[in-house]
């Protein structure tokens, strides 16, 4: 049988494990929230409008779902409209006995203005923590988040980076790295794990690379290369699986 002194111990335990999941959640959570002031107004319609000329609107919108497809191909689902589309992302983050779940919300739209097309992209998220009870098989739900709008730079302009790339507007695709130097170099602010580099995202490369965008995009990362090849270049990647034979074994 089990005395007081053991079962006061695995109690103990169980609070212990279950506030570092709080800690850990709370580390996981304050990464998108670094930055604790908000955009203003003239902030706000800066980072979240561009207009396009030369360009037809229903080009506009395929370019721009397709910028958040190749950030989670699975799991965005879009609603479309006269003027663009809705897209809602699920997401899961499994750590240790606790999860991080939540939903990204996004929003499109293209309006012809004076013979051009004014765009406007907004982006909020909500989330929740859910924690196995200590000592029951219950669950703990605490919201962590719910449907704030991101506030940031960062998460727009690479928006907009990555759908001028698609529109034939840059010659370089904005990857996950390079927002990364950017945000250190505080050229820009705020979480972008909604479209690049999260725990929860797949971030894809467009199948339109140039070969000097292909060994910068996947410069060190052997595998993730052959595996674009693969994909959308069969006979680079014939050649380039060749001269591999570490990766095939």
């Amino acid at each position: 049988m089990c005395n007081n002194s053991s079962i006061k111990t695995a109690s103990l335990s169980s609070l212990r494990l279950v506030a570092l999941c709080l800690f850990l959640l709370t580390l996981v959570v304050g990464v998108s929230c670094a930055h604790n002031r908000t955009l203003t107004r003239e902030e706000w319609l800066q980072a979240t409008q561009k207009t396009y000329s030369n360009t037809t609107k229903d080009e506009l919108i395929k370019n721009a779902e397709q910028v958040l497809t190749l950030s989670d191909r699975s799991d965005f689902i879009f609603s479309h409209t006269r003027n663009g589309f809705t897209g809602n992302r699920r997401w899961v983050m499994y750590l240790v006995i606790a999860a991080e779940a939540g939903t990204d919300h996004w929003i499109f739209e293209a309006i012809e203005k004076d013979g051009k097309l004014l765009a406007t992209v907004q982006a909020s998220s909500s989330a929740g923590s859910v924690i196995a009870g200590a000592n029951s098989g219950s669950a703990l739900t605490t919201p962590t988040m719910v449907g704030n709008a991101i506030q940031g730079t960062a998460v727009y302009r690479v928006f907009w980076d990555r759908l001028d790339y698609l529109m034939g507007l840059r010659t370089t695709w904005p990857d996950c790295n390079d927002a990364r130097v950017r945000i250190k170099n505080q050229e820009m602010w705020g979480p972008v794990e909604s479209i690049c580099g999260g725990f929860t995202v797949t971030d894809e490369a467009p199948p339109n690379l140039s070969d000097a965008e292909i060994e910068r995009v996947f410069k060190n990362r052997t595998e993730a290369r052959l595996n674009y090849l693969k994909k959308y270049h069969p006979d680079k990647w014939n050649v380039e699986w060749k001269k591999a034979p570490r990766i095939r074994n």
